[in-house]
């Protein structure tokens, strides 16, 4: 498999070309290449520059109707009508500037907007963010960063990250970024809701998928933006049915699969199985035969060792037998698929 840049029709950024064009050219390309998407577009954001999105005014916050529902976007500035997100490590530390070497190229989590080695750009302003049409002025906010060197936007305490090629695009949607040879930030990417800044990822579609011991386990449409790709998914021996004891730095490493809308299934399996919770904070997770569900944050994609191509499938049931953080005790283990449901 070819992988260079130039067999994708990718080249180099040119110059004052927008960071965010270069940058998530990698890290989609990173991706795609894993999980077999090569049929995204990659296109240049009409009118980049090196820009901030800020002003002196301060950044403007704005609501859009997305086909997940309404979440946040930028309201003003060069990337006006872009997408935000959240990230599930909703800490400076967890995605900070720092540069690493993934897939032989630069990259580091964050950055300001015109970092061109930044996965997803911190949203920055200079003064006060400004609420726009649908958005709670009360729950903006700022965070000063020195890794970045400005002051990153905030809704409801979730630090605001860019990512899109251009406005109006939703491909960073429930994106989960585990370990290398994906970008390794160890969580899953979200869309904010305007309403309170949760999460918002739409419906999540339930399957199976046969593990190479031959197993059928179940897992979790994720990367909707993209086409979406099934993942692995767990429960937690700790918990009871109807009831997730995974909170806290459990919930990081474990993220539970949450969901705001009704609860998917593909052939095999049956809606009556499935259901949600709602969790301490307020989200909706997914359950099946009442077990909440969860993803695994060092879930390692499965590639043929010769080619580098994706097999299926994409994940391969890392977290499997593993314990529960020191202080909660208990095991993580895939869910079988029933009886009934063959694998894909």
């Amino acid at each position: 498999m070819d992988t260079s840049l130039h067999s994708l029709g990718i080249s180099a950024p040119r110059h004052g070309e927008g960071r965010i064009t270069f940058t998530n050219r990698i890290a989609l390309l990173v991706v795609a290449l894993l999980l077999g998407l090569t049929g995204i577009v990659l296109a240049s954001p009409a009118g980049a520059a090196s820009t901030s999105t800020s002003t002196s005014t301060g950044t403007v916050i704005s609501e859009v109707n997305s086909p997940y529902g309404k979440v946040l976007m930028v309201g003003s500035g060069q990337f006006a009508g872009y997408t935000l997100y959240q990230f599930s490590r909703n800490t400076p530390a967890a995605c900070s500037a720092t540069v690493e070497t993934v897939g032989g190229m630069p990259l580091s989590c964050a950055g300001p907007e015109t970092d061109k080695t930044a996965d997803w750009p911190a949203l920055t302003t200079v003064g006060k963010p400004v609420a726009g049409p649908g958005v709670n002025k009360s729950l903006l906010g700022l965070v000063h960063r020195t890794d970045i060197g400005g002051d990153q936007v905030t809704y409801a305490g979730r630090l605001l990250y860019l990512f899109d090629q251009a406005p109006h695009q939703f491909s960073g949607v429930n994106f989960m970024e585990t370990v290398a040879p994906l970008p390794p930030w160890h969580g899953v990417w979200y869309l904010v809701s305007s309403t309170n800044g949760a999460p918002v990822e739409g419906p999540i579609a339930l399957s199976t998928e046969a593990l190479p011991s031959g197993k059928s386990v179940l897992a979790a449409a994720m990367f909707q933006g993209m086409g979406g790709t099934p993942i692995t998914v767990y429960t937690y021996s700790k918990d009871a049915k109807n009831q997730s004891t995974c909170t806290g730095t459990c919930a990081l490493d474990w993220p539970p699969v949450l969901t705001t809308a009704a609860p998917q299934a593909t052939a095999g399996l049956t809606k009556s199985s499935m259901g949600t919770i709602t969790r301490p904070d307020g989200t909706k997770q997914l359950t099946f035969d009442g077990k909440p569900l969860y993803l695994y944050s060092k879930e390692v994609p499965q590639l043929n060792p010769s080619t580098g191509n994706p097999l299926n499938p994409a994940t391969i049931g890392t977290g499997n037998g593993l314990a529960g953080p020191a202080h909660f005790g208990g095991t993580f283990s895939v869910v079988s698929a029933p009886a009934a449901a063959p694998a894909a």
